[in-house]
């Protein structure tokens, strides 16, 4: 019998998880999580994906995801692919790195939204050794994790930008943002004391087949907890026009929009204008190519990834590359 097909559809919510062939390791370092991060940034802004949520253990992850154009397998097969690329190449390694097709099951409800993100932000602390830890103990192991979202949700972190966490952070009934963080915070750390069976029942998820499991009737969230419905999870991204996200790289950077299109041109605004248009135009390597006048779609991937590592080393040129784009998210 072959697989069941996925039912992908846009605007679609979905708590996605992968994990490691043969229970395997998937992230061996820091490094291999940091360019995991690097690569789902990437991906992000290839298929137009709002993350919600992430976390990334030694041998899984997850990831909680909407579709404003409903292409999850398109997202996740470049994701998995890029990385697997690296980690085999790094490591010396051939063959699957990932066990079968990844887990993805639709979110019905925000009450399960909530209680969904208690236990994918729980992860770190509910695995052994943590799990065999004081409530103090895993309080602190949960605030220094710095491979899932939590932190960026409770104000211990910046919030990096291919994080939504706005509408999430809605459904805890506040006004101000800080209070909104704090309550948040205060609703995952209640769930430090459950027993896993209780994990279980209020996420959804059947951790002895390590896979969730659709749930139509969500556990209610604490009566404290009211959702703001004016700020609404399924709010989709817009997708800026080419032409306009030239005019505002050109504008940014103070040069003439006709000297992006020119091969010649060896200023850095061509490259932020490559990373622009992939973020925010939705564009593949292949159709920047065509626009830009680039030779090869090979020729692009050269300039990001020349881009990216000086924006990691320059941190005055990734804070304008980062206040240029979340400009052009707020207008767009």
């Amino acid at each position: 019998m072959g697989r069941k097909r996925r039912v992908e559809y846009e605007g679609a919510i979905y708590h996605v998880t992968q994990r490691g062939a043969g229970r395997g390791l998937i992230f061996m370092d820091d490094a291999d999580r940091r360019r995991f991060m690097e690569n789902l940034d990437w991906a992000v802004g290839q298929d137009g994906i709002r993350l919600y949520l992430y976390c990334l253990m030694p041998n899984h992850l997850h990831l909680l995801v909407e579709t404003p154009q409903g292409n999850l397998s398109r997202f996740m097969h470049r994701l998995q692919t890029a990385y697997t690329l690296y980690f085999n190449l790094r490591h010396d390694r051939t063959g699957h790195l990932v066990q079968g097709r990844y887990g993805a099951v639709l979110v019905k409800g925000d009450r399960y939204l909530l209680n969904l993100s208690r236990y994918i932000h729980l992860n770190p602390v509910a695995h052994e050794p943590a799990a065999q830890r004081s409530n103090r103990q895993r309080l602190a192991r949960l605030n220094e994790y710095i491979w899932s979202s939590f932190r960026s949700y409770s104000g211990l972190a910046p919030v990096p930008e291919m994080l939504d966490d706005k509408p999430l952070l809605a459904l805890m009934g506040k006004k101000r943002i800080a209070d909104r963080r704090d309550a948040y915070r205060r609703f995952v750390e209640a769930g430090l004391s459950w027993p896993l069976s209780r994990w279980e029942q209020e996420s959804g998820f059947d951790t002895s087949r390590d896979k969730p499991t659709e749930q139509d009737s969500p556990v209610p969230v604490p009566g404290a907890i009211r959702g703001n419905r004016s700020e609404s999870v399924r709010r989709v991204a817009a997708r800026i026009e080419p032409e306009e996200v030239v005019r505002r790289v050109a504008s940014a950077f103070g040069v003439e929009e006709e000297s992006l299109f020119r091969r010649t041109y060896g200023g850095g605004a061509r490259t932020a204008a490559i990373y622009m248009l992939m973020r925010h135009s939705r564009m593949t390597q292949r159709a920047v190519r065509t626009y830009l006048g680039f030779g090869t779609p090979g020729a692009v991937c050269r300039q990001m990834e020349r881009f990216q590592r000086k924006m990691r080393a320059d941190p005055e040129l990734n804070a304008f590359i980062q206040k240029l784009s979340a400009a052009m998210t707020s207008a767009g």
